[in-house]
């Protein structure tokens, strides 16, 4: 499940690539739109998971499940918009810097927790 989710997000920040420049801010705000929920559950989760219950738990990993669901449409309406971004990751991630800097900053925390393991 979790593994599942870094994989979309992953893919968001790999969406990153195929638009002429001039609409590369347009797309790091959509893509900050597509990531927001699951940054914000993620944040939740690590207060919540604390000495929760089974329960609690399973409430939580539905609610990551759906919203990974939902960012996954969101970045297929995106590939469909602007086609695939793989090759424009460099050039993508100083706009989505400035678009949304609390999600990559939140990225790059997870992102040096998933290297630290």
């Amino acid at each position: 499940m979790k593994i599942h989710s870094i994989v979309i997000i992953a893919g968001f920040i790999s969406l990153a690539s195929c638009q002429p420049k001039n609409k590369t801010d347009e797309l790091a705000k959509e893509l900050c739109i597509c990531l927001r929920p699951m940054i914000e559950v993620y944040e939740r989760m690590g207060a919540q998971m604390e000495g929760a219950d089974e329960d609690q738990i399973v409430t939580v990993l539905e609610e990551l499940e759906a919203l990974a669901a939902e960012s996954e449409a969101c970045a297929n309406k995106i590939t469909e918009k602007y086609g695939d971004l793989a090759d424009r990751e460099a050039e993508l991630e100083p706009a989505l810097r400035k678009a949304c800097p609390d999600i990559m900053q939140r990225m790059d925390e997870f992102n040096s927790s998933m290297e630290d393991m």
